[in-house]
């Protein structure tokens, strides 16, 4: 099965493309541990095991079902002569020396392969990952509806130094009383973990009378996860003005929505909302409504910090909400031989998508655009950071580059190509990256939004436990009051911006040419599995399934 973008009207009648899915960092209890990891720049090196687990298992249907996927669609093998060279490589590389018989072989092929066309994010997802992304695409998900975060954690590991062995690194994250799991804010009411009385700043000191000391979040995660209609007991101390409160609270497990929009009245008639990603189903309506409702106030800050992206049709649809015209988005993307250019625009009036392709076509499609639903003169405050990716870097350069907002924070993930994501067998799937997209028709691969102002966390900073440490959002609410007053601030010098814009790309070129020597390495010293017998293929453990 190919997950692609859905666009709605129009958008649905044009080539379909899918970004990369990333995932994301906060744990929402219902979520499968491993959607709640952070996703990393690019695709690092795998940890292969050998470890023997008896399955079923088809190795030559994986390999080939990769090799289709890159010769097919990845965007650096559009051209014939470095397609064929691939094909010779590639193709029948492993017909005869049985590496294919087992998984570890077999996955060690595949990133082999997919990695020899040098591209950054290119992902191959095993098993785990695979249902992870699967939970995230459905925002409804079976559990008790509250995100947990392990307080004390980030100030513990700082307190290590730079220079921290990951030895004494990685006992932190087993949960203590100096490192407590915390509920991070209050969920929603619609919730089970709403319904029972769950609240912001409680403490989960067990589940189902089993002590949550020595275990890791995302142990604990696992077991308060379950099948609906079950109750998982969950023990709590809360503080009060008098003293620390314990309760037993019984939890039945259901389906809820995971919401992805927050938002929040700051004062002055300034609204801030948050962004979680682009991948829920609900993402765009849920945005609908968030603006609709700011748009009565004075301005509006926009949070898209940490957001990884996801599908391609919702920035598109929430660029339309917030501005009146101009380009939100190019896409250069290939079609077999083809190469292909479709350019996403808004009128005041209409959507507009233009088509050319490499062999002589010039299509122009319009449709009905999004409603406008915030004013135009109201001031639009976005802020990003180093992992706002994807789709966050179409929504804030359209802003951006279309004057329509003040961007503030640290620059962008520069991940300007997007991906199609290919089901594979053996539950599996592959990214496979297709095209490049060019949020305001400007280039952004490898470079990244620019912020107009760019402000640094302090390196003790912990927003979460401390969100007066939140430097950014402090000067995103002086700069969306000094708006409302008429008091903008002016544009960034544009030398200034060229300049950082090469420092940018430089870096991230040199951070993967490391990476690339780490992946030579993961192959290079991956172990050589041993077929099991009559095809039965050896499984790696489910802890090593994926190291991304």
């Amino acid at each position: 099965m190919n997950k692609n973008s859905l666009f709605s009207g129009v958008l649905g009648s044009l080539r379909a493309c899918a970004t990369a899915l990333i995932l994301a960092a906060t744990v929402t209890v219902g979520m499968s541990a491993a959607s709640a990891q952070n996703a990393p720049a690019a695709t690092p090196a795998p940890t292969i095991s050998a470890t023997a687990v008896v399955d079923k298992f088809d190795g030559v249907a994986i390999y080939n079902a990769a090799f289709e996927a890159l010769r097919d669609r990845h965007k650096d093998l559009q051209d014939p002569t470095a397609r064929a060279n691939f094909v010779k490589e590639w193709q029948n590389r492993h017909a005869t020396d049985g590496v294919l018989n087992t998984e570890a072989g077999t996955d060690k092929a595949v990133y082999e392969m997919m990695w020899s066309l040098g591209q950054r994010y290119d992902y191959y997802n095993l098993p785990e990952a695979n249902q992870a992304e699967k939970a995230r695409t459905d925002a409804s998900l079976a559990g008790i509806g509250a995100s947990l975060y392990q307080k004390g954690l980030v100030s513990a590991i700082r307190a290590l130094g730079k220079d921290a062995k990951n030895e004494d690194v990685m006992p932190l994250f087993k949960v203590s009383d100096d490192r407590p799991i915390v509920v991070l804010e209050d969920p929603p009411s619609d919730t089970p973990s709403g319904k029972a009385g769950l609240k912001k700043g409680d403490r989960i000191v067990a589940v189902d009378g089993v002590n949550v000391n020595g275990k890791t979040l995302d142990e604990v995660v696992k077991t308060i996860r379950g099948t609906p209609g079950t109750t998982v007991k969950v023990s709590i101390v809360r503080k009060t003005d008098v003293a620390d409160q314990k309760l037993d609270l019984p939890i039945v497990r259901a389906k809820f929505i995971v919401h992805v929009v927050k938002s929040e009245d700051m004062g002055n008639g300034v609204t801030y909302i948050k962004l979680d990603h682009f991948e829920s189903q609900y993402g765009t309506e849920e945005m609908y409504n968030a603006l609709t409702a700011a748009a009565k106030g004075k301005a509006i800050i926009l949070d898209l910090r940490g957001n990884p992206g996801g599908e391609l049709s919702q920035p598109i649809n929430m660029a339309g909400m917030l501005l009146e015209k101009g380009v939100v988005v190019q896409l250069i993307q290939r079609s077999g031989d083809d190469r292909v250019t479709i350019t996403h625009s808004f009128s005041p009036t209409a959507y507009s998508g233009h088509i050319v392709t490499s062999t002589g076509q010039d299509i122009t499609k319009t449709g009905q655009r999004p409603d406008l639903i915030v004013p135009k003169d109201m001031p639009v405050i976005v802020l990003v950071d180093g992992g706002s990716a994807s789709a966050s870097e179409i929504l804030a350069g359209a802003l951006q580059g279309n004057k329509r907002a003040l961007i503030i924070g640290q620059p962008t993930r520069g991940k300007g190509v997007g991906q199609n994501v290919i089901g594979l067998p053996g539950d599996r799937n592959m990214h496979v990256t297709s095209f490049e997209f060019r949020p305001a028709a400007m280039v952004m691969d490898w470079i990244g939004i620019v912020p107009d102002i760019e402000v640094a966390l302090p390196e003790d900073a912990n927003t979460q436990e401390d969100p007066t440490s939140d430097t950014q959002l402090n000067r995103a609410k002086v700069e969306a009051i000094a708006a409302i007053a008429g008091k903008a601030s002016p544009a960034r010098d544009a030398k200034e911006v060229t300049a950082r814009k090469v420092e940018l790309k430089k870096t991230n070129e040199d951070n993967f040419a490391k990476e690339v020597e780490a992946r030579r390495k993961a192959i290079a010293e991956a172990p050589a599995a041993k077929p099991a017998a009559d095809s039965i293929a050896v499984t790696p453990d489910a802890a090593d399934k994926d190291k991304k």
